[in-house]
């Protein structure tokens, strides 16, 4: 995690994408099989810049080196040079649901966790970060009217850009039932369905029934994926 974070971007966030390349560079001498690379990736690599994706908005160019990195050990490197990529890497960051590879779109996923820390600013408005974030930037009304001055802080400004991806479930109208079976097994889709959505104009309010995991995590990846790549989950009113 950086002390402060300078102007150039890229330089206060380098050190994740080299540490992640050291770390692969430690395994050249482990013969292991496409499986056996894709756990390594998905165990140890997408795991170390968790910490400070749920902080600070990575510069898309971080996010880019760290995606090479993944791509290039996952299709290979002979004598120093990379293989042949035989798939793009949107392939590769597309759910396994979806016929892709499951890896994390580390753009994607960077917004998941700031949208976490938003949904807890939310759900836990008196904790001691939530207490002093209000106090600076919306005393005066709540998180979702909350302003972003040209004075704030890059950890503010990285929680704006969580907060866009909660604004997305905002839409009312009915289910797209054709994403919801395309994204999730039989036995799910159908649960989701009977979800009645409200139909009156009634004040919306944050709710989560299920435990505090990673699931939230994932699934709200898995949303955002689909929604990016087949439209919103909801269809919007006529």
């Amino acid at each position: 995690m950086p002390s402060w974070v300078v102007r150039s971007l890229s330089n206060s966030f380098n050190f994740l994408s080299d540490r992640m390349w050291k770390v692969v560079r430690g395994w050249s001498d482990r013969p292991l099989s496409r499986a056996g690379k894709e756990v390594m990736l998905k165990s140890v690599i997408q795991t170390i810049p968790i910490y400070v994706m749920s902080c600070f908005r990575l510069p898309a160019g971080i996010c880019e080196k760290m995606g090479m990195t993944i791509s290039n050990y996952f299709w290979g490197i002979e004598n120093g040079k990379k293989k042949m990529h035989w798939r793009s890497w949107e392939w590769l960051t597309t759910p396994k649901a979806l016929g892709g590879m499951g890896f994390r779109d580390m753009e994607l996923f960077n917004q998941a966790m700031l949208g976490k820390q938003c949904w807890r600013l939310l759900t836990v408005p008196h904790s001691l970060c939530a207490r002093v974030l209000k106090g600076r930037y919306f005393p005066h009304c709540d998180f979702w009217f909350a302003p972003q001055p040209r004075s704030s802080s890059f950890t503010w400004r990285s929680l704006m850009h969580g907060k866009k991806l909660l604004e997305k479930d905002e839409e009312s109208g009915d289910w797209n039932e054709g994403l919801i079976r395309t994204c999730f097994t039989e036995g799910d889709a159908d649960k989701i369905l009977q979800i009645s959505l409200s139909k009156t104009a009634c004040e919306d309010f944050p709710a989560w029934p299920h435990s505090k995991t990673e699931e939230r995590i994932q699934i709200k990846r898995k949303l955002l994926k689909c929604g990016n790549v087949f439209g919103p989950l909801r269809r919007r009113p006529r």
